[in-house]
């Protein structure tokens, strides 16, 4: 369905709302099988041995709990038939801001507050603040969209409540950081049960020195500096001048690659390792995924923060022409360009040492240098027992 919507865009019958772009035909499909992924999800869930979950459940079963929702709310609004009048707009909105708050960061969180621990050996630093965030997320996160609507021919309440909903992000951002930088940032050495004086639990330096460690920890480095900026987007003195501007762009790209892209691929190299009972073939091609992902989107993002505040500055000078403010930014266009290129770098990267892994034989020894993610001593240790 997703290949068949690409196709239709190419062939004109895209749709102009973000983020929700392919026909209206074939999202209607999505929604059906977002909700069964829904029931499965939470039918498995129910199964599970221990009657105790782990925060990263909670946050999976949300995710797809509220996307299924949001999906669903939208097709019925801007879906085959859609509502009239502005309605529209506001359910484009909603949709696209609920989309990165209760589907890519819970999905990112999931990732992070798993695999930190599980690097570190101990548990997360006061976890009672990991339920606080996701209760958090769930009340505040959907609410913020309507924001980008400042100024339209929208009622004013409905505005109120996207600057507020936008500034309590921030509690969220301080809970999940506060999780996992105390957890990082731990001195002690703790063991699982949290025992003092039990050499089994690591440090900042055990984490980075381990390239899945490495893109997560990268990733929640980001995420205060997007979940800050979009509280500051949601202002209404700030949003009047950079709404029409590429800092909206900017700040999409910062959360989408450098928070939940950067946490995702550290997931992905850990687990698949895991899944499949082999290293990953090449140590380089994943160092070169890192360095020109790191890259790309530090140079798309700042390139287009350096756009915005540029048109921002000059759609405050009445005399500008549009010609004007268009010049005014080529130069940030170009910047950002190489960031993009990067970022097709990256992923090429990462494509390639994908297929050469899947298509290898499994790891039975030690035979490379580098173990990127330590699979192989975990393989020969299940040999021997």
């Amino acid at each position: 369905m997703v290949t068949l919507g690409i196709l239709a865009i190419f062939w004109g019958e895209a749709r102009p709302y973000f983020l929700l772009e392919i026909p209206a035909n074939i999202l209607s499909a999505c929604s059906i099988s977002f909700v069964l992924i829904t029931l499965w999800t939470i039918l498995d869930y129910c199964r599970r041995k221990r009657y105790t979950a782990y925060i990263s459940q909670y946050y999976i079963i949300g995710a797809v709990f509220w996307l299924a929702w949001i999906f669903s709310i939208s097709q019925l609004i801007i879906g085959k038939n859609p509502l009239p009048g502005t309605i529209q707009m506001v359910a484009a909105s909603w949709f696209s801001h609920a989309y990165i708050w209760l589907w890519l960061v819970p999905i990112a969180c999931a990732v992070a507050y798993y695999m930190i621990p599980k690097a570190l050996g101990f548990q997360i630093k006061n976890y009672f603040l990991a339920f606080f965030a996701f209760w958090c997320l769930a009340f505040f996160g959907p609410w913020g969209g309507s924001a980008e609507l400042v100024g339209g021919p929208f009622p004013v309440w409905l505005q109120n409540m996207s600057y507020a909903s936008g500034v309590m992000l921030i509690l969220i951002v301080i809970c999940v950081s506060t999780n996992l930088y105390l957890s990082c940032f731990h001195d002690s050495k703790k063991s699982a049960t949290g025992n003092e004086g039990d050499e089994h639990g690591g440090s900042i330096k055990s984490v980075w020195d381990s390239p899945s460690g490495r893109f997560v920890v990268t990733g929640i480095l980001v995420f205060p500096f997007f979940g800050l900026l979009t509280a500051f987007n949601a202002l209404d003195v700030r949003n009047n001048d950079i709404h029409f501007t590429y800092w909206q762009d900017a700040l999409f790209y910062l959360g989408v690659y450098g928070f939940y892209t950067m946490v995702v691929l550290g997931g992905i190299y850990f687990m698949l390792p895991r899944l499949l009972g082999k290293e990953w073939k090449s140590t380089s091609l994943l160092k070169s995924n890192y360095i020109f992902t790191v890259t790309g989107f530090l140079v798309l993002c700042v390139g287009l923060f350096w756009g915005g505040m540029a048109q921002a500055d000059a759609l405050r000078n009445p005399e500008a022409t549009p010609m004007d403010v268009s010049f005014i930014t080529w130069m940030p266009v170009l910047f950002s360009t190489g960031g993009f290129f990067c970022l097709i770098l990256g992923n090429g990267a990462f494509l390639l040492n994908l297929l050469r892994t899947v298509l290898s034989c499994p790891v039975e020894s030690s035979t490379s240098d580098v173990s990127p993610t330590h699979i192989v001593g975990e393989i020969e240790e299940r040999s021997n027992v």
